[in-house]
């Protein structure tokens, strides 16, 4: 492959900070010094003028994945490589040039004076399929951040409500289609063995307001499989053997 050019880009919440070279420096230190960032806020204008640059391709740190995925896509959509370094791969690129500060300009020029360094070498960039799985997960994490309290108030209802079955379990197993039993019987699905407790217990009665908890749970538990399913077909991928 002949001379190619690569954008480091460092991203923000509302704006990216890029370095755009064909070679790398011979003295990083001093070129960060007459270096001056180009920056795009991420709205249509800024999308445009960054597409509007010549470079082949990217390279960006998967911090802050909301973030960046929005620049990932418009990239690839024009016909740009994306690729991802590890935070501590770029961090230590950076103290190798005995640079030990950290700003948005200095790891704009780092990722790209590492993506020139090493784009023949696609072991040193986190593969995509990785970053995927990765997404799942923390899609995953996030969904259990949302139930946990539910379950949490959930039980302190059915401690005066039904407080036979305040403590039962309510995890469903990995890949389970349906949420569990007792959850959707305090939802309201007529589950005959749930229902027995429900009738005989000595508490208040099911409230609306726990009939609603219960729904939102069994929600997250629908979302949950869907992402588990995703999971379980990207481990099938060759890259993870």
């Amino acid at each position: 492959m002949g001379q190619i050019t690569i954008a480091g880009i460092d991203i923000g919440r509302s704006s990216i900070s890029v370095c755009i070279l064909s070679e790398i420096p011979t003295d990083l230190k001093r070129f960060k010094q007459q270096f001056k960032q180009l920056e795009f806020k991420a709205d249509r204008a800024g999308v445009t003028a960054l597409l509007a640059i010549p470079f082949d391709g990217a390279i960006m740190e998967p911090t802050g994945g909301h973030y960046s995925k929005i620049w990932e896509f418009h990239l690839i959509q024009n016909g740009r490589e994306v690729r991802y370094v590890g935070h501590r791969e770029i961090a230590s690129y950076r103290e190798s040039w005995k640079i030990f500060n950290k700003s948005d300009k200095l790891d704009a020029i780092a990722l790209c004076c590492y993506g020139l360094e090493r784009w023949e070498r696609p072991q040193f960039f986190i593969s995509g399929t990785s970053n995927r799985l990765r997404e799942l997960s923390l899609q995953l994490e996030s969904l259990t951040r949302i139930r946990n309290p539910v379950i949490a108030r959930l039980r302190q209802q059915l401690a005066h409500e039904c407080p036979e079955i305040a403590q039962k379990q309510m995890e469903r197993e990995w890949l389970q289609s349906n949420p569990p039993g007792l959850m959707r019987a305090l939802a309201g699905e007529p589950i005959l063995r749930w229902q027995k407790h429900l009738s005989h217990s000595i508490g208040t009665g099911i409230s609306q307001f726990t009939q609603g908890l219960a729904s939102q749970l069994i929600l997250i538990e629908h979302q949950e499989y869907e992402i588990e399913r995703e999971i379980e077909q990207e481990l099938q991928k060759s890259s993870y053997q």
